[in-house]
């Protein structure tokens, strides 16, 4: 399998699209500078606490508040507490709550006994906070205490002394009879891990240089000290530290041997994206590659046909079989029909397994294409018990690909599935719908044929405001170029413009375009 990275820098967001054998199965949206992202760190306070629900709402400079749950309060809270007094004069600060002085950094659990969030906070106490799950709608972010920050290899915590080893690292070394490894790295990181803190490691630092690992966690430690720099000059609530960027964080826990190139249209991004490629694998710094021709970098690569297949509400697949794909507010509903597929073989319980199986692989990539999370509900074809049973560890197996925390459950006698998938941030959606090109939702049709005439005295507009002008770039759907530019010996209607207005007219298909939109871009004005 080979893997394609593509990132598409735009004024507003920036899309990444990953492609697995020329196959889009993963496609992620992120405004440019984000004001709350997922592993951002603020500095709150608290505007209400909620004993009914034993949680807090905080405010992060936000209009909606944030959600802090008891559960997310951490066994580090008394800890942190203890630094924000710290690092307050020394009468103290309002809105910093006395705390035990023999609290240490490294208390595994909050200083009360009551299991409830008021005997820990009060209205307008401070508390430092990091984004475990991004707004969604009208929902706030929510937010833990518990803080940390993950690299490559490693995630640090703050407060603590622990070492934990990946659960698949340990796996691996019992499955192959040998701990050397695992006890390779826990004693590694024990000889070079300062105090105070709690290491995790990860599952890609296995096999990995020693020098790869101490220089990552001395920059995790570095976060962490800029985070208390920051925490000393703040004084109303906000971010203290800013995670790094969606493309970057992918790449992070995403890359591997099977990554062929990465494609990106943002030349700051693309150093950005070199430099930590050659911080991971020193040998692979030339497979990031910079994208500066005129054509969208999506059309380029095919992903814009993709999307607009695959990301609509009905999505088809192999055999003629397709998913119809609801989102509510509660959960995502997933229904399978056979469509055509019921046609390949007269057995009607043969028909529906098939059928069924081929919708789990589509199915397991959908999730990770939209990022689907929460509850998943998807109703199967009926079939046998045996059939589901099958189904169910087919469905398991073909997960095991997704990053994303996740649990599948059985069929119940109904033939419908739930799988419950993390989610920490809204599912992607894209709009797969046009307006209508005639009428522009006005439901009043112009005549399609005078197109080429509006095109004409829109250029004649823009040339005569602009005498200077003396090249234009004219944008339009793939089949308007095609129109435009037909005819033989300079006969077409592209031309007859050039000679008209006397201006070099370049015309640029993009696929995104509704069929009779058309725009005008980066005129040229003449050298003096």
């Amino acid at each position: 399998m080979e893997s394609h990275l593509v990132i598409d820098v735009k004024e507003d967001e920036t899309v990444i699209a990953l492609l697995e054998d020329n196959r889009l199965v993963e496609l992620q949206r992120e405004e440019r500078n984000p004001e709350c992202a997922l592993g951002d760190i603020y500095l709150g306070r608290v505007r209400k606490v909620r004993s009914e629900i034993n949680a807090a709402l905080v405010n992060i400079g936000f209009k909606q508040p944030a959600f802090l749950s008891y559960n997310a309060m951490g066994g580090s809270f008394e800890a942190s507490r203890k630094l924000l007094k710290k690092l307050r004069s020394e009468k103290g600060r309002k809105g910093v709550r006395q705390v035990d002085e023999s609290a240490k950094d490294g208390d595994a659990s909050p200083s009360s006994d009551k299991n409830k969030i008021d005997s820990l906070l009060d209205k307008n106490d401070e508390v430092l906070v990091q984004v475990t799950k991004e707004p969604i709608n009208t929902k706030g972010a929510t937010v833990s205490t518990d803080i940390s920050f993950t690299g490559r290899y490693i995630v640090l915590k703050p407060y603590g002394n622990g070492i934990h080893i990946s659960q698949k690292i340990k796996d691996l070394c019992k499955k192959e009879k040998d701990d050397y490894e695992s006890i390779k790295i826990e004693n590694l990181i024990a000889s070079i891990k300062p105090d105070g803190f709690e290491v995790i490691v990860r599952t890609s630092a296995l096999g990995r240089d020693s020098r790869e690992l101490v220089n990552e966690l001395k920059n995790l430690v570095n976060r962490w000290e800029e985070v208390k720099r920051t925490l000393k000059a703040t004084k109303e609530p906000g971010r203290v530290h800013k995670e790094v960027s969606r493309a970057i964080g992918f790449i992070r826990d995403s890359f591997n041997e099977s990554y062929t190139k990465i494609t990106v249209n943002d030349e700051e991004l693309y150093h950005e994206i070199r430099e930590y490629i050659s911080f991971l694998d020193i040998d692979k710094p030339n497979i990031v590659e910079f994208y500066n021709r005129p054509k969208p970098l999506f059309d380029a690569y095919g992903i814009t046909k993709q999307i607009k297949s695959y990301m609509g509400r009905n999505v088809t697949y192999k055999s003629g079989a397709y998913l119809v794909i609801d989102t509510t507010e509660a959960m995502h509903v997933i229904d399978v029909n056979s469509g055509t597929g019921s046609r390949k073989s007269p057995d009607q319980k043969e028909n529906a397994f098939n059928v069924n199986m081929l919708a789990a692989e589509e199915i397991a990539r959908q999730l990770r294409l939209r990022d689907m999370g929460g509850i998943i509900a998807i109703d199967f074809i009926d079939m046998e018990q045996p059939q589901c049973d099958e189904l169910y560890k087919h469905m398991v197996e073909l997960m095991k690909n997704d990053r994303a925390s996740h649990t599948v459950l059985p069929l119940n006698k109904f033939c419908v599935m739930q799988i419950t998938r993390q989610r920490v941030r809204p599912a992607t959606k894209v709009k797969t719908e046009e307006m209508c090109p005639t009428c522009h939702g006005t439901g009043k049709a112009k005549p399609s044929i005078l197109l080429t005439d509006e095109i004409e005295e829109y250029i004649r507009r823009v040339v005569e405001s602009d005498r200077s002008l003396k090249t234009i770039t004219l944008v339009v759907h793939p089949y308007v170029s095609a129109y435009i530019k037909r005819g033989l010996w300079g006969k077409s209607i592209l031309n007859s413009w050039k000679r008209a207005f006397k201006v070099a007219i370049k015309v640029e298909e993009n696929q995104s375009f509704p069929l009779l939109n058309y725009e005008i871009e980066e005129a040229e004005p003449l050298q003096e």
